[in-house]
């Protein structure tokens, strides 16, 4: 029962991952349409661009390992094919995150702080991460345009 158990397990979190994915995409989609209707964009000179960048990278990883977490891996290929990649996912996480608050906190990276909306004024340029990314999201009820 035991093994039934962590199988099942097992698929609730790949599942899971799944739906954090396409959440993470559909963030970052937000991020690169703001100028058009692109699926993808290449704006390297925004942080929020980057933060949800990283962020989908890094969710992508984790999608793959919680796959790779499904199959009946080796005991001696455990920490090559599961563990060390969770581990580089976890750090991209942590650096999605402070991407994310660095943009958020400071109008865009550039020291001109946000307004009381959440938005800075570069937000029209796309100078901001997307709603997922962007802690004042979280208070404010408000809709970022």
């Amino acid at each position: 029962m035991p093994a039934v158990r962590a199988q099942a397990t097992a698929v609730t979190v790949f599942v899971g991952s799944l739906f954090f994915t396409v959440a993470s995409y559909l963030a970052f989609l937000q991020v690169v349409r703001q100028d058009g209707h692109a699926w993808f964009a290449w704006k390297p000179a925004e942080i929020g661009y980057w933060a949800c960048l990283v962020q989908l990278v890094c969710t992508l990883y984790f999608s793959v390992t919680t796959f790779a977490a499904l199959l009946d891996v080796p005991p001696d290929m455990v920490d090559r094919i599961i563990w060390r990649p969770d581990a580089i996912g976890s750090v991209c996480f942590l650096v999605a995150s402070a991407l994310a608050f660095a943009e958020a906190g400071t109008g865009g990276g550039r020291g001109v702080r946000a307004s009381a909306t959440g938005t800075s004024p570069r937000s029209t340029r796309g100078g901001r991460c997307s709603s997922a990314c962007r802690p004042s999201a979280l208070t404010s009820s408000r809709r970022v345009s």
